[in-house]
């Protein structure tokens, strides 16, 4: 019956109740009050039902029609009742259908809201145990493939070693397989190179069951390893350090593989490499993914004659690489965002928080520190004259210039445009004022080469000391962009300061 009614249109519920007026009515005409509340009860059954499942807007009208209807049904009759009663019961009546429709469609919506949070909240619970069902199923599954096919290989070298492992070592394969997916997931997810290699150092005593863990990052283009971590003590025993055109290191970096303590002692062909090494590591790992070293793991104090440490290496060794790989990746990405993408120095936002750092130290340990500011003088005139490619290669070349004439702890940046900016932590105003001098010097003497023409430019520089008078970094750079600019409407090419007393002091070409 519900299901019937749930299909009516609640705008037919008005319709029903229009046409009932005329019944109810003549039913009460004819028969008197007592049917009228009878026809009545029909109205308020078909006004709740339409309360019940419709929208808003069609409950207004139903209300209102069977209000109008049960008042003119009351209106007919009660004949005998004065007429202050007829209207009195009239919108009395009214009053009651619109109340209860309105009412129990208030009632509906608060139903339908809190349904729905319990049916969000169902649907929550079944998605987490979805997940727990999903998660639970893979590693069910990962552990039975993997011990199949761990112990079909041990069943292939019992059966070729005669049926009997050399030590003796009973490998429990579901906690080797849980062990190495806790490797890879720590591993992998650590971007930042220092934390990944100190999960490695962690990773490699906690599964390897090594004492130390050396790791060395390799530079292919000056075949150099450059130690990454540290974890022997000072007054340890010499472990092996590794060379990379000296014994053991030397053939791992040329072959690409593993080798062991014990490979060197059973290999006749490799036991000539102990004659090199007065003491070799247990073992020596190459890092490296599609033929890329990326780094070498030196072990040591690794347990001897180990079947699960020696499935182990090969696993610990992708996974290492693969995590050195990412997180150079990131490194990369993280520097070319920070880089201008055309000349390859700073960015405008990597110099702020510089400035940031270095002024609030230059302030901690009282010690000078100058901005210098820097405009290509005339350089749209000349993109005008010989295309935006010949100023990028100016800008290119001004960016070089800028990063061989000034000290190492400089911090060049491209601030915007044919702008650049420089700190110079530990220097004066009057050592500032030399070196861009200098610089701007050597920039008009420049020629710079472009498609077979000689081009000259020059530039115009500004200078502001902290505390001379700068209170802070905003004001120190709107100062050094402040000598700028008067040393571009003094003829340019030149090189204006602010005193001590905040006056501008340029120096004339």
């Amino acid at each position: 019956m519900w299901k019937l009614v749930s299909r009516i249109n609640p705008w037919m519920y008005g319709g029903l109740l229009l046409g009932s007026g005329p019944v109810t009515w003549h039913v009460s005409r004819e028969y008197g009050w007592p049917a009228a509340w009878s026809s009545l009860l029909v109205i308020v059954l078909l006004t709740t039902l339409n309360a019940l499942r419709g929208p808003l807007s069609a409950i207004g009208f139903a209300a209102a029609v069977g209000a109008i209807t049960a008042s003119g049904a009351v209106a007919v009759a009660q004949p005998v009742v004065s007429g202050t009663w007829t209207v009195v019961l009239s919108v009395a009546t009214f009053l009651t259908v619109v109340g209860l429709s309105f009412f129990i469609h208030a009632r509906k919506v608060e139903a339908e809201f809190e349904v729905a949070e319990l049916q969000d909240k169902l649907t929550d619970r079944l998605r987490a145990l979805y997940e727990l069902q999903r998660q639970a199923t893979e590693v069910v599954s990962s552990i039975n493939s993997g011990s199949a096919t761990l112990l079909n290989d041990s069943d292939r070298m019992n059966r070729t070693s005669g049926g009997s492992s050399s030590s003796g070592e009973m490998i429990n394969y579901p906690m080797l397989l849980l062990s190495l997916q806790d490797m890879a997931r720590s591993i992998a997810s650590n971007l930042d190179m220092d934390s990944l290699v100190e999960t490695v150092v962690r990773t490699a005593a906690n599964l390897l069951k090594c004492t130390d863990c050396q790791v060395y990052v390799w530079n292919a283009a000056t075949r150099t390893l450059t130690p990454a971590s540290v974890t022997a003590a000072p007054d340890a025993p010499t472990k092996h350090v590794a060379r990379p055109d000296h014994g053991v290191t030397q053939w791992v970096i040329a072959n690409r593989q593993i080798i062991t303590r014990e490979d060197l002692e059973k290999d006749y062909a490799l036991r000539a490499l102990l004659d090199d090494e007065p003491n070799p590591p247990d073992a020596l790992i190459p890092l490296a993914v599609g033929g890329e070293l990326l780094g070498l793991v030196v072990l040591h104090g690794m347990p001897a004659n180990s079947q699960q440490v020696a499935r182990l290496l090969p696993i610990f060794a992708t996974v290492c690489a693969l995590g050195v790989k990412n997180a150079q990746l990131f490194q990369r990405i993280e520097e070319m965002a920070r880089r201008d993408g055309l000349t390859g120095l700073w960015n405008r936002a990597t110099f702020n928080e510089s400035l940031d750092r270095l002024t609030q130290q230059a302030r901690d340990q009282q010690h000078p520190l100058c901005v210098v500011m820097s405009d290509v003088d005339h350089f749209k005139k000349f993109n005008d004259s010989f295309g935006h490619q010949a100023g990028d290669h100016v800008l290119r070349e001004v960016a070089r210039l800028w990063k061989a004439a000034l000290p190492d702890s400089t911090v060049v940046a491209r601030y915007g445009g044919e702008e650049f900016i420089a700190i110079l932590p530990n220097t004066n105003v009057a050592r500032a004022r030399e070196l861009a001098e200098s610089l701007r010097e050597e920039l008009q003497a420049y020629p710079l080469d472009f498609d077979g023409q000689e081009l000259h430019v020059t530039a115009s520089f500004g200078i502001a000391e902290l505390n001379r008078p700068a209170a802070d970094a905003t004001e120190l750079v709107r100062l050094a962009d402040e000598a700028m600019y008067a040393a571009k409407k003094s003829g340019r090419n030149r090189v204006c300061a602010h005193g001590s007393n905040g006056t501008l002091i340029t120096a004339q070409t």
